[in-house]
């Protein structure tokens, strides 16, 4: 028990356990069975001299207790000879006889019954998640992006008015929902590491793609700390507590976000729990949300050591947690374990492997039979509608969009074409299903790198939305800013320009001015005209974009945190350094708490307030802003992005400054390695680099 260690005997029983004391459950005990297998709920009777008789039934799982009328013999304390006594208020130690894990720990809930706790109770609303024929993508809308810790306050305010406060929410869900139990409830079989902070939606996509991922003939009933803490109670939730329940349970899967530098090693939480995994020798998996999961399957794609071990740092020492008391409590159990950090970064790096095998067999396997699937569909309804029949089309572009989704653009460009020409003859050229087809053509091109073919099929689209809807409609604006896109992305700067002004006179008439449409065009505009020097004009449609997102985003939105870091950027160019750092130091703090530590976008706003500093002298503050910017690039973007020689190149400058200069040259050195072999020797930054290198060379060479 957590305040006792007390044993007793019963005629009933030959030794029971007190689970909960006299100040738990105000003024009746309740014992539990300790052996496995027994049943929910069961009647004792207590005669300890320190607290009332009393003759009661307990259900562990709900936390129900209820005095009995009828008159049971009375129990007897008596000494088993490990000392311990009525009374007694030793703190046992995790895995010792007179520990014994919290009952309502042992509850799970499957990914069905966090959809059911947040719609039909809290009223929230989960993400729009589909499965198996979209392979696993999610659409997210507003609504979705509360964080865990919004979650948290949201559980504890219905425990309080539902008058719940001694349980957690599974065990609410157990308790009141007697039907269609074992869909939402059930004894844990997965412990969930994550960090409180992240999206809602986020975790349950995470959980949702574990599920289809490690598929298993019983439901995967995850311990989530949402659901399976009572929040009103202080303390439901120790080290003590996640050690055996991390033994008990024997997996443990960490949400991998971003994949490749995971909040979850930052956090002494995650660390702890996944340390107690290795300790316990229990499974360790990794789990990615469908957005994460496309960065990984991208990245490690164009990265073959992505996967290495070094990739990978843990410190726990300097890890957070929201609690520093719960920082220290975990650092007493876990620092006197050898090479902790060491094994931590290890084992999650063996997960992201097996992951990788784990997932792209599932994912072959998945795809060949929902491409079965639809080629019988296909057929059936060739065979039914004939080879032209509109539903064809639609089957077509079914199957395109699934090829797309699986990375197989050469198949999905033929599916695509296919489901064209299938629209054109049974909806006509201007339909609107048509537009929607040379538009995911265009996207199929743009991504094969094929521009010049894509922007044709954009200015198609443009041409026909303007004859069919007029000048003054959304899809056409959006249709505009899709070519102004493309063209940007061919380096085609005027072009560009004039398409994102034209979106911006429609979405103007359409949204009117204040709507995130007219911003985004307007952020487009700015970034072009500061990429050409012109840099009072872009910070007049800075300044204009900043405003009506702030106003209709709010202020702690991350496209507000884009545009502060565009600001801060300009400033800097202008020499204005103190309006740069304030600009800057907002975008990261918005970033922060939004996108979570270990955003890539981080990075370079970092870099920025590193550069600002660097500019007013602070050469000290300046290096530690860049070594923050380069950590994170490494982590995100691996050793060899250009990014990170544009960090190094700038320490380098700085270490200059302060006079030191071999550890200048070793900087630059990389820097000029990295764009040797990600950009060429005639490489403009290469050419850049190399010219610097050369001058450090010189003052080291003459000891200057």
């Amino acid at each position: 028990c957590r305040c006792s260690s007390s044993w007793l005997r019963t005629p009933a029983s030959p030794m029971l356990r007190v689970l909960c004391c006299y100040d738990d459950l105000k003024g009746t005990a309740v014992v539990e069975e300790p052996a496995e297998g027994t049943a929910n709920a069961f009647e004792i009777a207590l005669a300890n001299p320190a607290i009332s008789s009393k003759a009661v039934k307990f259900d562990p799982l709900t936390g129900e207790v209820q005095e009995l009328e009828a008159e049971i013999a009375a129990a007897s304390f008596q000494n088993f000879g490990d000392g311990s006594q009525p009374g007694n208020t030793s703190n046992p130690d995790p895995g010792s006889r007179a520990f014994r894990l919290p009952d309502h720990f042992r509850l799970g809930i499957t990914v069905d019954g966090v959809r059911h706790i947040l719609e039909k109770r809290l009223c929230l609303q989960p993400p729009n998640y589909t499965s198996p024929a979209s392979l696993g993508r999610y659409e997210e809308r507003p609504e979705d992006f509360s964080e865990g810790h919004d979650l948290v306050e949201a559980i504890r305010r219905y425990l309080q008015e539902t008058d719940n406060e001694q349980l957690s929410m599974a065990q609410v869900l157990h308790k009141t929902d007697k039907t269609g139990l074992d869909t939402y409830v059930g004894k844990a079989n997965v412990m969930l590491c994550h960090w409180q902070g992240e999206r809602v939606s986020s975790t349950l996509a995470a959980m949702q793609a574990y599920d289809r991922i490690c598929p298993k003939e019983a439901p995967h009933r995850f311990f989530v700390d949402y659901f399976g803490v009572a929040h009103c109670k202080t303390a439901d939730f120790t080290p003590e507590m996640v050690q055996e329940l991390v033994s008990e349970i024997g997996t443990t899967v960490v949400v991998a976000t971003p994949w490749n530098a995971p909040v979850a090693l930052l956090r002494t939480w995650c660390i702890y729990e996944i340390g107690c995994t290795i300790l316990a020798r229990a499974r360790l998996h990794v789990t990615l949300p469908p957005d994460a999961e496309e960065s990984y399957n991208r990245e490690s794609a164009e990265d073959t050591t992505a996967l290495h071990t070094n990739r990978f740092k843990v410190d726990i020492e300097a890890s957070e947690a929201q609690q520093s008391s719960d920082k220290q409590k975990i650092l007493d159990y876990i620092l006197d374990k050898p090479d902790m950090n060491e094994r931590v970064a290890k084992a999650y790096a063996k997960a992201m492997g097996e992951y990788a095998l784990d997932g792209s067999r599932h994912e072959e396997e998945e795809l060949a039979e929902v491409l079965q699937q639809y080629d019988k569909v296909l057929r059936d309804v060739q065979e039914e509608y004939g080879e032209d029949g509109a539903e064809v089309g639609t089957v077509l572009q079914n199957l395109a969009g699934i090829h797309f989704g699986a990375g197989d653009m050469e198949n999905a460009l033929l599916r695509y074409e296919q489901a064209l020409e299938v629209h054109r003859k049974a909806r006509g050229s201007e339909h609107g299903i048509v537009m929607e087809t040379l538009e995911a053509i265009a996207m199929v091109y743009t991504r094969v790198g094929k521009h010049q073919m894509a922007m044709a099929r954009h200015n198609e689209v443009v041409r026909i939305r303007k004859k069919t809807l007029g000048l003054c409609h959304p899809e056409v604006g959006q249709s505009l800013h899709n070519l102004a896109d493309a063209y940007k992305s061919q380096g085609k700067t005027e072009e560009a320009l004039q398409k994102y002004r034209e979106a911006l006179a429609v979405n103007r008439k359409v949204h009117g001015n204040n709507h995130p449409a007219v911003a985004t065009a307007l952020c487009e505009i700015g970034l072009i005209h500061q990429n050409e020097r012109d840099l009072d004009l872009a910070l007049g449609y800075y300044a204009e974009a900043l405003e009506i997102q702030r106003a209709t985003l709010g202020n702690q939105h991350p496209s507000v945190g884009k545009t502060l870091n565009n600001i801060g950027a300009l400033y800097q160019s202008q020499g204005k350094h103190e309006e740069a750092l304030e600009c800057s130091l907002a975008s990261l703090a918005i970033k922060r708490e939004v996108l979570g530590p270990s955003d890539p976008s981080m990075g370079q706003t970092l870099h920025n307030i590193g550069a600002a500093l660097h500019a007013k002298g602070d050469w000290n503050g300046a290096l530690e802003k860049y070594e923050e910017a380069l950590a994170l690039k490494r982590r995100c973007f691996g050793d060899g992005h250009v990014n990170v020689a544009s960090t190094l190149a700038n320490e380098a400058q700085v270490l200059s400054k302060k006079n030191r200069w071999t550890d200048a040259l070793a900087k630059q050195q990389e820097a000029h390695s990295i764009c040797v072999n990600a950009l060429g020797q005639k490489h403009p930054k290469t050419v850049q680099a190399l010219g610097a290198l050369q001058s450090y060379q010189i003052v080291v060479a003459n000891g200057l």
